[in-house]
């Protein structure tokens, strides 16, 4: 798939593309709850499994109005309420009735796929619950586990041996194909209530493996002319960070010859997602792109993408961009620029760019950062820091509380971001005398000079070279 447009639909009232560009390359999407990646899910569920979930909706032995009816009520409930118009649900430039989804082999995973239900993993209720696009009946998904179980429990913990360094491991249970756990070292070997033997961190790993390695043995089963795509929406919610990063490296390993569109609220996620690509050298196959909540609902833009300072003054000089949207541009590309500090310095609960010049402006909420040695380090590694020191035996209290004062002094966000932030405060000047004007259009002859855009394009080329450092030196971007 090269790209996906929606409109119409949920949380989207204005268009968006998802593009994966020409070569179909996998995306990791970043984006706070609210901002619109299950809106996103739904929508590639609806591209490919429309007829699955309309089967599931339509009236047994109901009239054909009625029928009618029905598929009009289904389609009305995904559309996005304020608006009065049908969803429009576009791939590769196609609208979605007339794309063949029979080319794709299309996986799809959300933030249920680690749900443990009842205290069990059975392996038929588990491929039950997944869109996977072969298996259309319970005759085939009973014969696929019959067939597979063995070997889909081998697969699992194989890797969880090798690929999450974990002590337990699993077997099934009966004849019913129920799992059961057992971790050797504790004693503990379970089927029933699961979750009261082992933690929810080790039962969602299993449960995400086992339905992994489910679609690995699909795909390699399936037509090899078709392509494989796997979506993922939310998934390591409930893993901890060393096993998010382990689940990193496993699907880049066992799942590259498929296309895969992550999508993640976690911050932390999508920057070891990052760096580890970076690492393995797969920029040319790999986008990082982000969902954010502005004016007018869910935007998205890929930093990597968006034009520069330099291509925005080169349009503007060939008169591809004019007065009526150069603001917009300019505007949109600092804002972008924010938000990227943001992920950073993983700064608030809320990816907001307006928060984040608020707290880098104020004096009475600083952010705490440092830079030593070419890394970010961040408040949890102040409160680390801290804790150290308050654990060490013997210190006399007035050495303890100066020794504390020194660390806090030492992460001054005043010195850590050095022209980032005058470059934010006279930014906010000009987006209030110029940009904001711009942005909105003029029928009379504007009263801005081409200096004083040039002026704002060079701020922002200051800006790009602050964030550009920051990414550099930091090891989680």
């Amino acid at each position: 798939m090269k790209k996906i447009e929606i409109n119409g639909f949920k949380a989207f009232g204005e268009p968006i593309c998802l593009d994966f560009d020409r070569e179909e390359k996998s995306i990791v999407l970043y984006g706070e709850n609210g901002s619109g990646k299950s809106s996103i899910f739904d929508a590639m569920l609806i591209a490919f499994y429309r007829h699955r979930l309309l089967a599931e909706t339509l009236t047994i032995g109901a009239t054909p109005e009625q029928h009618e009816n029905e598929i009009s009520d289904f389609y009305f409930s995904y559309r996005h309420r304020p608006l009065s118009g049908d969803i429009d649900i576009r791939i590769d430039g196609e609208p979605m009735t007339d794309y063949d989804t029979s080319s794709t082999l299309c996986f799809m995973l959300d933030c249920h796929a680690s749900d443990c239900p009842d205290g069990r993993i059975n392996l038929i209720d588990m491929l039950h619950g997944m869109f996977q696009g072969m298996l259309e009946d319970d005759e085939q998904i009973r014969q696929f586990v019959a067939d597979n179980a063995t070997r889909m429990v081998e697969l699992c913990n194989a890797a969880l041996e090798k690929r999450f360094i974990e002590a337990f491991r699993i077997g099934i249970e009966d004849a019913d194909f129920n799992i059961y756990i057992e971790d050797v070292r504790q004693g503990l070997r379970s089927c029933d209530m699961l979750y009261k033997y082992f933690n929810e961190a080790k039962l969602h790993l299993v449960n995400l493996l086992l339905r992994l390695v489910a679609i690995r043995l699909m795909a390699d089963d399936a037509d090899k002319n078709k392509r494989k795509m796997l979506v993922m929406d939310d998934v390591v919610t409930s893993l901890d960070s060393s096993n998010r990063s382990f689940l990193i490296h496993y699907l880049l390993a066992e799942y590259a010859d498929m296309q895969l569109l992550v999508m993640t609220h976690n911050i932390g996620f999508n920057n070891v997602f990052f760096n580890i690509s970076k690492e393995e050298g797969l920029q040319d196959t790999w986008l990082f792109a982000n969902l954010y909540l502005n004016a007018g609902g869910p935007h998205l833009y890929d930093y990597t993408r968006m034009r520069t300072a330099t291509g925005i003054k080169q349009a503007f000089q060939q008169g591809e961009v004019g007065l009526d949207n150069i603001g917009t541009i300019i505007r949109r590309r600092f804002e972008a620029l924010l938000l990227e500090v943001t992920k950073i310095l993983c700064v608030g609960a809320s990816e907001d760019a307006s928060t984040l010049v608020n707290r880098l402006l104020s004096q009475d909420k600083p952010i705490y950062l440092r830079k030593r040695k070419g890394k970010i380090h961040i408040a949890d590694d102040l409160v680390s820091e801290i804790s150290q020191k308050l654990s060490m035996p013997g210190v006399p209290y007035g050495k303890l509380i100066k020794e504390i004062s020194k660390e806090i002094h030492s992460y001054n966000t005043e010195k850590s971001l050095g022209k980032l932030i005058p470059i934010i405060r006279q930014f906010r000047e000009y987006e209030k005398l110029v940009l904001h004007e711009l942005s909105h259009g003029y029928t009379a002859m504007p009263p801005f000079n081409q200096k004083e855009i040039e002026a704002s394009l060079v701020l922002l080329e200051k800006m790009e070279a602050c964030v550009k450092s920051l990414m550099v030196k930091n090891a989680g971007m």
